[in-house]
């Protein structure tokens, strides 16, 4: 209606073979949010909004063992394709979310955002909302000048920054029993039981390495993108080793990350934004 062309970020692909992303009013990622369900096979679309009182559907798309999309809000949103609705879980800690999404295999939501050291856990059955609040990162404050914390303090916290020594938990996935989420300031992966909610660390294996994006194959292996750094490295969670691949080009700022589990050997996919 405005003249703008309709931006996306987020796109995943369900169970069945449907494409689901993530669409804005304007270009880029301005304006309301909405979900659009695309069949390959048949080219047939349809858009999905949620009723205003709900919020938006953000940046960040995903799917759950059951089927479920949930996408980034102020909080979570879900969609049920088998009933057309959605159904949104505020946070506790007001400006969680927005930014990381995953739903589990038993069929619940995770969500969590750079700017706050939370990630929240939305219960799709009782519909009651929880979270887990992350420890500073080690070693970061010991080494922090009086100046450090007082520029910080007076910066804030915002979409994509946050006071030292934060984690900043940013892109997550999900795996089994476990969901991911990396860490951007704290350089390191996270690993939760969604059962437990206990909570794993796996340092990263690059010299100030940021990682971002992440997915895991068929065999268990996680699957990390660097943006900062032009490589790509695999975490074998049972034996904690990492193995790092160097990209063959400098300045790839590579964001998102996915893998091709139907060949023989896996491979991982990348986009660049060069």
């Amino acid at each position: 209606p405005n003249g703008f062309a309709r931006g996306t970020h987020g796109i995943a692909q369900d169970q069945h073979g449907i494409v689901w992303a993530n669409l804005f009013d304007l270009g880029g990622t301005f304006g309301r949010g909405s979900l659009l369900r695309l069949d390959p096979k048949t080219e047939k679309y349809e858009v999905f909004t949620p009723p205003a009182e709900m919020g938006t559907v953000g940046i960040s798309v995903q799917v759950d063992a059951k089927g479920k999309i949930w996408a980034t809000s102020d909080g979570t949103i879900v969609f049920d394709p088998s009933t057309k609705q959605f159904t949104y879980f505020k946070p506790l800690t007001p400006g969680t979310g927005g930014y990381g999404v995953t739903g589990d295999s038993a069929g619940n939501g995770w969500f969590c955002q750079p700017g706050l050291d939370v990630v929240g856990i939305a219960d799709f059955a009782s519909k009651k909302v929880s979270e887990i609040r992350l420890p500073a990162r080690p070693g970061i404050e010991e080494i922090s000048t009086e100046e450090d914390r007082k520029f910080y303090q007076t910066a804030e916290s915002n979409f994509t920054t946050s006071i030292l020594p934060a984690e900043g938990p940013r892109r997550m996935a999900s795996q089994g029993e476990y969901v991911w989420w990396s860490n951007w300031f704290g350089q390191s992966i996270s690993r939760a039981n969604i059962r437990t909610h206990a909570v794993e660390y796996f340092n990263a294996p690059l010299p100030n390495g940021s990682p971002y994006a992440m997915i895991a194959d068929r065999n268990g292996m996680l699957w990390v993108a660097f943006p900062n750094d032009d490589r790509v490295a695999k975490l074998d969670p049972a034996t904690r080793e990492w193995t790092v691949y160097n990209l063959p080009s400098h300045g790839t700022n590579t964001r998102f990350i996915t893998v091709d589990d139907h060949k023989k050997s896996v491979e991982a996919w990348e986009a660049s934004f060069m």
